[in-house]
């Protein structure tokens, strides 16, 4: 919650600061510039325009996909994890050098989805009672965030400045994501009996509670980002 009123005030304090500068310039969205940025967000690129003296807004896209072995309450899952945020966001340059204050709102598409599928041979362990494959077809977990992220951040770079249509682009700041929410689902085998498959799900979700009290989740509802980019001035 602090967090969030943080952005929040962020947010409300760059509005003003936007409203009393607006009449000093007549130049509003006169001058443009475009990203691209590499970052623990994925590929990304940034389209920048000025809104006031010392204030710009920027539209910004950025994802990317990768497959990963992923541990969740003792269980190995072949998992894919994917990036997608896109968004509005207000830099203010305080100063006339690059650095630069940044918060904005996040649309957040980020989610990890996996399964395992044990052979007949194997045996994975679902709230602490071990199944083979011949019991278990395949379980598995989905993990997602809040659409909504407001972010806060500081950077450097100011890719509308007129000393260059080349420049360099460095952010740094945290992404409001929340506490993820974990799915577990299973496939058991068709050879089990009505009995055991009811037995099968009590202790799949319980293991999926076992994942939603761990505290590591409380910490990964802020997600960090660093980016480095290039900016071409037009």
């Amino acid at each position: 919650m602090y967090f969030k009123s943080l952005c929040c005030a962020g947010l409300a304090c760059l509005s003003m600061v936007c409203v009393q500068n607006a009449s000093a310039s007549d130049d509003m969205f006169s001058e443009y510039a475009i990203t691209g940025e590499l970052s623990t967000r994925g590929l990304g690129i940034n389209a920048t325009t000025n809104l006031a003296p010392k204030l710009n807004g920027r539209l910004s896209l950025a994802g990317f996909t990768y497959s990963m072995d992923q541990d969740l309450d003792d269980v190995t899952y072949d998992a894919d994890l994917t990036l997608m945020t896109a968004g509005g966001l207000v830099d203010w340059h305080p100063f006339s050098g690059g650095f630069r204050l940044t918060t904005g709102l996040f649309l957040n598409f980020n989610a990890l989805e996996g399964s395992v599928s044990p052979s007949t041979s194997q045996t994975i362990d679902i709230n602490n009672v071990s199944y083979t494959g011949t019991q278990v077809g395949t379980l598995n977990v989905e993990v997602e965030y809040n659409v909504v992220s407001p972010y806060i951040g500081i950077g450097w770079g100011n890719p509308i400045a007129e000393n260059s249509n080349w420049s360099f682009w460095s952010d740094l700041g945290l992404l409001y994501t929340g506490k993820p929410s974990v799915s577990l689902s299973v496939t058991p085998n068709s050879s089990l009996d009505a009995a055991s498959i009811a037995t099968l799900n009590t202790n799949v979700a319980a293991a999926q509670q076992d994942i939603e009290d761990d505290d590591a989740l409380t910490y990964m509802q802020y997600y960090p980002v660093f980016s480095l980019g290039i900016s071409y001035h037009f």
